[in-house]
């Protein structure tokens, strides 16, 4: 291929760009040998072509971090939305918005894979703010079809909240889709290093001020948690699943968030809840939203307009 064709009196030169893979050492599978190969040829090309490379995984953190920008651009990514109940009165108080991601490429992508991947790339500031308005352009069809809608919660990176420019282009969104602040609760890992980082800070107040609520996901699995509870204008917490696992053997963690809740002021919305025993000793426990299988899988929008709106 180095070599020049000739086509009448015209001399072309053509490139080529190999990605390979191996069999069994990459995979077993067909397909995921497929992607693989694809992935290492699409590193050939961004490196500047013409030549070949072998596949190995830190390609795919790559290749995924270009990828999402891509996802975005072709309607690759979506929004699901899961309930939040009021297990006294089985009223529906709050939906969690999840972005989920099938890609003509690599299929579908686990969450938590490639948002991880986004915040490793730097593409995360691009996936978040694609996630907000995509929440706000909901709320606001939902708002001109007169339907009764809970808070809407959107999970937001720490480093997204490293940008000075985070609050204003949340601004710049509430004001575009007319969305009311009192409809949105932004929820922010408890498992991250607040120190030194006045700009997280300033954004989470100025976040508050404007009447959006601030939930600390994860609750009770991180090592900071207490000192962000003095520090953060934090409105509720979000029980991690892993102890809604055991709550039925052990339940005096989940005693203790409770009464920590309650002496603060905090809203406690607890996740993972799958069956009704779990469900029986959080009530007896105290006040609370339940997220879980127990009442419904992440939904669709027309499935949660069908089934909840």
């Amino acid at each position: 291929m180095n070599k020049p064709f000739k086509i009448g009196r015209y001399s072309i030169k053509a490139t080529v760009s190999i990605g390979i893979t191996f069999y069994p050492d990459d995979s077993n599978n067909i397909n995921d040998l497929m992607v693989q190969g694809d992935l290492a040829m699409y590193n050939v090309k961004k490196n500047g072509r013409n030549n070949y490379v072998e596949y190995n995984s830190y390609m795919k953190k790559l290749v995924t971090g270009i990828s999402i920008s891509e996802g975005i651009k072709y309607k690759e990514l979506y929004m699901v939305y899961q309930p939040q109940i009021n297990p006294k009165t089985g009223n529906i108080e709050g939906v969690e918005s999840l972005v989920r991601w099938n890609s003509n490429t690599l299929g579908f992508v686990a969450p938590n894979e490639f948002i991880n991947i986004a915040e490793e790339t730097g593409t995360i500031h691009e996936l978040g703010n694609f996630i907000i308005e995509e929440v706000f352009k909901q709320i606001n069809i939902w708002e001109e079809m007169e339907f009764n809608i809970p808070k809407v919660s959107i999970n937001i990176s720490p480093i997204q909240l490293m940008n000075k420019n985070f609050y204003s282009n949340v601004n710049e969104m509430l004001e575009k889709y007319k969305v009311s602040t009192d409809k949105i609760v932004f929820e922010i890992t408890e498992n991250f290093a607040i120190e030194n980082q006045k700009q997280i800070v300033d954004n989470l107040n100025a976040i508050y001020k404007s009447g959006i609520d601030i939930y600390l996901d994860d609750f009770g699995k991180g090592y900071s948690a207490l000192g962000y509870l003095e520090k953060l204008p934090i409105s509720g917490v979000k029980i991690d699943k892993q102890f809604m696992d055991y709550i039925c053997e052990n339940d005096k963690i989940i005693k203790m968030i409770f009464t920590l809740a309650e002496s603060l002021d905090l809203n406690v919305v607890a996740e993972g809840v799958e069956n009704n025993e779990q469900k029986e000793k959080l009530m007896n426990i105290g006040s609370c939203v339940i997220q879980g299988y127990l009442y419904s899988k992440p939904l669709s929008v027309k499935e949660l307009e069908t089934k909840y709106i």
